[in-house]
């Protein structure tokens, strides 16, 4: 039996890999960290190489020669008790935009703001995550605050109400302009008698969604919908958008 197939043998290294595609260590270095410079032909032997050694990159040694962390930290949201697609989508796409930019992703489920910011402190000044994102920011929400108070590198998803003074990066869909298209799509099928259910004043995405309604409504001169018993607040669980929905098919 021959060496390489040996159980026993020693782990290859970036030599043997170099030796066995017939290119230099440099070369096969800039497959795994530069792989734009290198001819696809060149990259094909160094990969089928790898897979014959079963070489794995020693990413603790890279991370460390790079001085740069490969974690980014993800705080999770609540959860939801009735579930949520759409973060779960949010997540899934976090999680590839991650793997496509060589990085993993580490979650940390902190509730309480103090004990989030010792998470964070630990994980970025020990030099174990690079920076961190955050999601269903609300208006008020401490933890971007206390992030940027702390200069711990983060982007969130969603925004408070300093909005576009926030010294932060952030970024979130356009409510307004969701619940917009959703009443002409209703109004173009003939429906004149809307509501909205879910208006929370204290919500920046459900204010957002309001006014996109309102927007809408005024445009369309759908005004018997604007009335105040069509603009109705109610809990984000199930049973209560049941509640306000009957109650409005009942009026």
């Amino acid at each position: 039996m021959s060496d390489r197939s040996s159980p026993a043998r020693r782990k290859a290294s970036m030599a043997d890999v170099a030796e066995l595609a017939g290119v230099s260590a440099m070369t096969v270095s800039n497959v795994i960290n530069r792989p734009e410079v290198v001819s696809e032909a060149t990259r094909g032997k160094v990969h089928a190489a790898m897979r014959e050694l079963r070489y794995r990159n020693n990413l603790v040694a890279r991370s460390l020669r790079l001085a740069q962390p490969r974690q980014i930290g993800y705080v999770l949201p609540e959860q939801d008790p009735v579930g949520n697609q759409y973060m779960d989508t949010f997540l899934h796409d976090l999680a590839a935009g991650c793997q496509a930019a060589d990085r993993n992703l580490t979650l940390i489920t902190e509730r309480d703001t103090e004990a989030l910011m010792a998470a964070c402190e630990d994980l970025y000044f020990g030099q174990s995550a690079a920076g961190f994102i955050i999601s269903n920011v609300e208006s008020a929400d401490p933890r971007p605050v206390e992030l940027h108070r702390r200069d711990i590198p983060f982007a969130a998803y969603g925004r408070t109400d300093e909005a576009f003074a926030s010294p932060w990066s952030w970024v979130e869909g356009d409510a307004a302009l969701g619940i917009e298209t959703a009443v002409d799509h209703v109004a173009e099928r003939g429906h004149r008698e809307l509501a909205f259910v879910g208006a929370d004043p204290a919500s920046v995405t459900m204010a957002q969604r309001e006014t996109g309604y309102r927007a809408a409504c005024r445009r369309l001169g759908l005004t018997r919908s604007l009335a105040s018993g069509r603009i109705i607040a109610c809990a984000t669980d199930v049973a209560s958008g049941f509640r306000a929905a009957t109650d409005l098919l009942g009026s």
